[in-house]
């Protein structure tokens, strides 16, 4: 574990946080509009550099931007802050240790899947990780 490295994202706005996972899960502003239902990808660099997203429907996107952050930090959690590891956890053919059903991103990779809507039942498969 890099000691410095997690000083330093622990630092960053929640913005920041979720750009460089983002970057690490090799999503990009694109992938962002998908996962969250932006409009556009002006919206998605804006959020990205300011954390500002359009006032009058900001809610449901920061709620969304809130679990996509919540569970690509569990992946960096479970990677132990290994950048390199956690890419690799987010391809196809990764290995995930499991007490029960495997991923429902086996075969297609967890960035892939959360950029085709998989963000409710990514979420819902780590949590059910985390109870047993």
């Amino acid at each position: 574990m890099n000691f410095l490295l997690v000083e330093r994202y622990a630092r960053l706005p929640y913005y920041g946080k979720l750009k460089v996972l983002l970057e690490v899960a090799e999503i990009d502003t694109s992938g962002l509009v998908a996962v969250l239902g932006l409009h556009d990808t002006r919206q998605a660099q804006s959020f990205l550099e300011s954390g500002h997203i359009c006032s009058s429907c900001a809610l449901r996107y920061f709620q969304r931007a809130e679990v996509l952050l919540w569970l690509l930090t569990f992946v960096l959690r479970w990677s132990n802050w290994d950048l390199e590891y956690m890419q690799g956890l987010m391809k196809p053919d990764a290995f995930w240790l499991s007490t029960g059903d495997p991923p429902p991103w086996k075969g297609i990779g967890l960035s892939q899947y959360l950029i085709s809507g998989g963000l409710e039942s990514a979420t819902l498969w780590v949590q059910s990780q985390r109870n047993n």
